[in-house]
């Protein structure tokens, strides 16, 4: 479809440029043919110099059209690749689940088979029901188990620390530009922690502290260069290398932006990992209930 695209654009520019040499040159022609006294390697000399240089332009916009073309399709390529194999090693892992179930039960082993089916769906149980006490706000819980089962499928620990509560129905910023601010932070954590080998894990943090929300996003990549902090948050700036056709440097610049519009904070330091920890605080709207009777 993008190829299409692409191609439709360039022809259109192609007849454009062809139907205004043609109209120039039938100009020339009644032009000349009213005032023959002008001088003709003037008449035809401007013109045809006008046209080689449109021309050439034209040429140039062509092939900038090709290799954007390319890029672009390069990139959907990567990105379906990427899909691809994350499909691939969770289709695999199923699979092999599945594969003991199967011989469980031609064993006739149908009680261990009964077990093994609940305990998989056990474990990732465990982990929303614990997530849900500890986040009672409904909204955000949702998001978290959102980025956890994202994360699974990228091999990365999503972890939300011991001290984390938020009560319910909190009055913060809107949920569209809480889900924007912290998926950013996770998704750049993960993108991060690809280039990471061993154990790949993040923790997220939050409570409500008197009339402020604190959120804390912690990873344990490589961190962040101390002569790159003062830039990441600027509009366009990127530690990864960036193609022609590729726009990055925008996540944590809009994270900064939403944070900003809302009176907060955001500061971005070396965490406990060695990794990068970003801390933000965010103003709470009326009175906060902090009703702490969880059970674990």
């Amino acid at each position: 479809m993008l190829n299409r695209c692409w191609t439709l654009r360039t022809k259109v520019i192609l007849w454009i440029s062809m139907i205004n040499m043609l109209a120039i040159l039938v100009g020339i022609f009644f032009l000349y043919r009213e005032h023959r006294e002008i001088d003709i390697g003037w008449m035809f000399g401007v013109p045809i110099g006008i046209l080689a240089i449109e021309w050439f332009a034209t040429i140039k916009l062509s092939k900038y059209i090709k290799k954007r073309i390319h890029n672009e399709l390069h990139k959907e390529l990567s990105q379906v690749h990427e899909y691809m194999e994350s499909m691939r090693v969770k289709a695999h892992e199923f699979q092999n689940t599945l594969y003991a179930i199967s011989g469980l039960i031609q064993l006739q082993s149908y009680d261990e088979a009964i077990s093994l089916i609940q305990q998989e769906s056990q474990l990732h149980q465990d982990q929303i029901v614990a997530w849900t006490k500890k986040v009672k706000d409904k909204r955000i819980s949702a998001i978290l188990i959102g980025y956890y089962n994202h994360a699974r499928e990228m091999k990365v620990a999503l972890q939300i620390d011991p001290a984390t509560y938020i009560p319910e129905h909190i009055n913060i910023l809107n949920i569209t530009s809480f889900i924007s601010l912290l998926g950013n932070l996770v998704l750049n954590a993960m993108e991060e922690l690809q280039k990471v080998q061993g154990e790949r894990k993040i923790r997220i943090f939050m409570e409500c502290v008197e009339d402020r929300l604190v959120l804390e996003v912690e990873d344990n990549g490589f961190g962040i260069r101390d002569e790159v902090v003062p830039f990441i948050f600027e509009k366009g700036f990127s530690t990864k290398p960036i193609t022609p056709s590729e726009k990055r440097g925008f996540g944590l610049w809009k994270v900064k932006q939403i944070v900003e519009e809302h009176g907060g904070t955001v500061l971005v330091e070396r965490g406990d990992w060695d990794g990068t920890l970003f801390a933000i605080t965010l103003p709470l709207k009326g009175d906060v209930r902090l009703d702490r009777s969880v059970n674990y």
